[in-house]
């Protein structure tokens, strides 16, 4: 897929994100060095696609950054294309082409990229690409003053291009350039319509092995969003009540809630966790975990684990005990007994 076809297809609601993907995270010498990349041709990494259609997704969708921003009328197409590795370049140059209006991480005001013809022509690409922050007007001012300096979204509209550079010596170049970042091909993976949850964390992880991979929770907050269980809210309360979480990984939870329902702890049963009765459950594995956490760092009367980051022997011993102390509770047996024994 091209550049141009990347941009129009997100711009148009057909490329889109799932909802467990993070934010936008780029700085903008981030977003400047993928553009001098693509200026360059030099290769860009893989992007990963889900063929899906809006209504049948296991994925709550969403836009991508900055669309609804440079275009409000914007909505999910009925048949879409979902990033799942890709999300960050796919945005940093919808952000260089679009400019919307949002600020980058750490910054405190939106960021517009520059194109120096000149330099461009003569291979300095290093040199060629210019971030400015739209308050720096001192540098604002500066670029203003050099005809030959065009922000990238111009780039898009070679038509634009060429009635401004008319009279340029190099205009030919100049269109050569522009039509050759828009026809920059990027290589793309598409998984298809009836990829299983568990292939897409497999092969995104395949893909993706110097990325953050995707978690289970991450995904499960997606699938589950299309069922109004807001799992984030979920968890948000479940800090605020609860001490494991300290601690303890929200996975855990899933696999409490697996054990709960009779389940084995796999990544397919935890994928596939039921909708129904959920929010219960989830209150059964929080209180569960809960219950276990105290056993194990007690000093008097449990396990006397001071630290258990540091020095619970294996973490994930938690969750057996979670489910057996919750078995125990819910049947009115003492789990006291059991412990000591």
């Amino acid at each position: 897929m091209n550049v141009q076809d990347l941009l129009n297809n997100t711009y148009n609601g057909g490329i889109v994100l799932p909802d467990f993907q993070r934010s936008f995270i780029w700085e903008p010498e981030d977003i400047r060095q993928l553009l001098i990349s693509v200026l360059g041709n030099y290769f860009i990494g893989t992007v990963l696609l889900l063929d899906s259609r809006r209504d049948e997704s296991i994925f709550a969708l969403r836009l991508i950054e900055g669309v609804k921003e440079v275009n409000p009328d914007a909505k999910i197409q009925s048949m879409v294309k979902v990033i799942l590795d890709g999300q960050q370049r796919t945005t940093a140059l919808f952000y260089a082409l679009y400019e919307p209006n949002i600020n980058l991480k750490n910054r405190r005001s939106p960021y517009r990229f520059y194109l120096d013809l000149n330099k461009a022509l003569n291979n300095d690409l290093e040199k060629a690409v210019i971030a400015v922050n739209i308050n720096d007007k001192k540098k604002l001012s500066e670029i203003e003053k050099q005809p030959e300096v065009i922000p990238f979204s111009l780039l898009k509209d070679v038509g634009k291009l060429a009635v401004k550079f008319r009279d340029h010596p190099r205009l030919e170049d100049v269109i050569k350039l522009a039509n050759s970042f828009m026809q920059r091909e990027i290589h793309v993976v598409t998984l298809g319509f009836d990829t299983p949850p568990e292939r897409i964390v497999e092969t995104f992880e395949r893909i993706n092995k110097t990325g953050v991979p995707l978690s289970i929770f991450e995904l499960l907050t997606a699938k589950l969003y299309k069922h109004h269980i807001k799992l984030r809210d979920l968890l948000m309360d479940a800090k605020q009540k609860y001490s494991f979480l300290k601690a303890i990984p929200e996975e855990h939870i899933l696999k409490v809630i697996a054990l709960l329902r009779g389940q084995e702890v796999k990544r397919k049963n935890l994928l596939e966790l039921d909708p129904k009765d959920f929010v219960f459950d989830w209150g059964r594995a929080c209180e569960a975990l809960e219950q276990a956490y105290r056993v194990v760092t007690d000093v008097r009367n449990g396990f006397g684990v001071l630290d258990f980051k540091k020095w619970m022997p294996y973490s994930t011993m938690i969750v057996p005990l979670a489910g057996i102390l919750k078995y125990l509770s819910e049947k009115n047996l003492r789990a006291q007994t059991i412990i000591t024994k």
